[in-house]
């Protein structure tokens, strides 16, 4: 083929399952063009006509410099197709080197791809097969340039319905796989996984066949193989298997640039998905809750864990830990008995002790009345990680103690008695121990169960927090133990988080 319309071909550049795209010249305009061509036996299917249809729409309703941009659709010689801007360049799958890159080599294109999203998503327009072989990085600038809308969903637009999956295996969410709604969380999961492809030189999930790729995205993603603690978890915030949990990409962002060492960063506050009276209301089942504003903290204290800023999206935590009554309430309605029963062997000291810390709960129990006062309050409520039970505890200022650097005393803490339960005490009874953010009882009383398994061995879950029968050296807010998470001991409990993200 040496011409096509008025356009002269100079080649192929490739072809997929519904196209041809073409390297070509205008010659009125004299520069030179991509051209995408709909192969002729799909002509007649008026699905993948409109399919077709609709990728240059989605694409010509762009401008902006990380994506590529359509000129104009056209009827060529009897075939569909549309014309658009010609990136010379490779695509990033083949830019990716085999080690992948440094997080600060990559960070400049990250941040053009998490623009050029974002600005789809303003208009209303989801990628659903964002992946490195549909990224072009132009040889001359290393622009990135994400092309091929093929399976771009305009929000405002009736959908289609294929009778298939879309998307590619590797970077589809969860919720794809499990025929959800494609959202702008699909994206960002796709975003992350591309990411973590950049910077590892590998795909995310590696499987003989598209069911264990499946089952590895349902699974959730670890990433053991970064080193970096907030590197993973800013990742991690855009990987998370419930779209309702997912980092916005500006928060992404924001957590990559942290763990680069780009100091504060503060992101563009998404709308939360969930009423703020809603977490007003939810006392009556959780107590109250404490909202944590969105941003970047100090974490760790190099003597429990290196130190480091982490960026952390808005989120609300419980300002006292679940107490027996509500602990008590669950278990009636419920019927719940765990693999034995609550309380066993100090139920009449629990009955009795309503406004006092509900333990014996191990971390399936404290999991177990979560997914119940999810249920019950239409939110998503559940253990804290031990990076925002961290925050709730120290705030943004490094200090030592939830109250400061002073050193401990009984006006702050519960600590250093003897192994008994009445030698708990009652919850929010220390308020000169309060956080900057007005959390109670985050230094001694009980240790606190969190998401988080200790160490890579999975040898336990991390309890935070210190308790009634630790010395003083366990009260500083970094401080993290191993707790084994079947057994039920008398100094653990647990502090319940909601996000608008959960």
């Amino acid at each position: 083929m040496n011409t096509l319309g008025k356009y002269k071909i100079l080649g192929a550049l490739g072809s997929g399952a519904f196209g041809t795209v073409y390297r070509g010249v205008d010659p009125v305009l004299q520069r030179e063009v991509a051209i995408k061509v709909l192969q002729p036996q799909w002509a007649a299917n008026a699905q993948i006509l409109e399919r077709f249809r609709r990728e240059a729409i989605a694409m010509a309703r762009l401008r902006h410099p990380n994506i590529v941009t359509v000129y104009e659709l056209e009827n060529l010689e009897g075939m569909a197709a549309f014309v658009m801007e010609y990136v010379h360049g490779n695509t990033l799958a083949k830019h990716i080197p085999s080690g992948g890159m440094s997080l600060r080599q990559a960070l400049p294109m990250i941040e053009k791809l998490i623009d050029g999203l974002t600005e789809a998503h303003a208009k209303h327009i989801l990628h659903r097969d964002l992946k490195p072989a549909n990224i072009l990085v132009e040889q001359a600038s290393n622009r990135p340039v994400i092309t091929d809308f093929g399976l771009a969903k305009l929000r405002d637009m009736s959908s289609m319905s294929s009778g298939a999956k879309m998307g590619t295996p590797l970077y589809m969410a969860p919720e794809l796989w499990d025929d959800g709604e494609a959202s702008p969380a699909s994206d960002v999961y796709a975003m992350s996984a591309v990411i973590y492809e950049m910077l590892t030189g590998k795909p995310l999930f590696a499987a003989n066949n598209m069911m264990a790729v499946m089952k590895k995205h349902m699974d959730g993603a670890r990433l053991d193989d970064l080193p970096d603690r907030s590197l993973r978890n800013a990742l991690l915030s855009g990987l998370a298997i419930q779209a309702s949990q997912r980092a916005t990409l500006a928060n992404l962002l924001a957590g990559l640039k942290a763990a680069a060492g780009g100091g504060a960063v503060q992101p563009v506050a998404a709308a939360p998905v969930v009423p703020t009276n809603a977490f007003r209301n939810a006392a009556q089942v959780v107590g109250e809750l404490i909202r944590i504003p969105a941003g970047n903290f100090m974490y760790g204290d190099d003597i429990w864990h290196p130190k480091q800023t982490c960026y952390l999206p808005e989120y609300y935590i419980g300002k006292y830990v679940v107490t027996t009554a509500q602990f008590w309430a669950f278990v009636k309605a419920t019927g719940f008995k765990g693999d034995g029963h609550w309380g066993s062997g100090n139920e009449a000291w629990l009955k009795s002790h309503p406004d006092h810390p509900a333990v014996k709960v191990n971390w399936d129990d404290a999991n177990a009345f979560c997914a119940w006062a999810s249920q019950k309050m239409g939110l998503g409520i559940r253990l804290p990680s031990e990076v925002e039970w961290e925050k709730a505890a120290r705030g943004t200022d490094g200090r030592t103690y939830p109250w400061g650097e002073a050193k401990p005393d009984a006006s702050r803490a519960n600590y250093d008695k003897s192994y008994d339960l009445e030698n708990l005490s009652r919850v929010g009874s220390y308020l000169a121990g309060n956080s900057p953010y007005g959390c109670a009882d985050m230094a001694g009383n009980v240790w606190e169960w969190c998401s988080d398994w200790y160490d890579d061995k999975k040898s336990g879950r991390v309890v935070r927090g210190g308790s009634f029968d630790y010395n003083e050296d366990y009260l500083p807010c970094a401080v993290r133990i191993n707790s084994i998470p079947s057994v039920r001991y008398i100094s653990d409990g647990f502090r319940l988080l909601a996000s608008p993200f959960s």
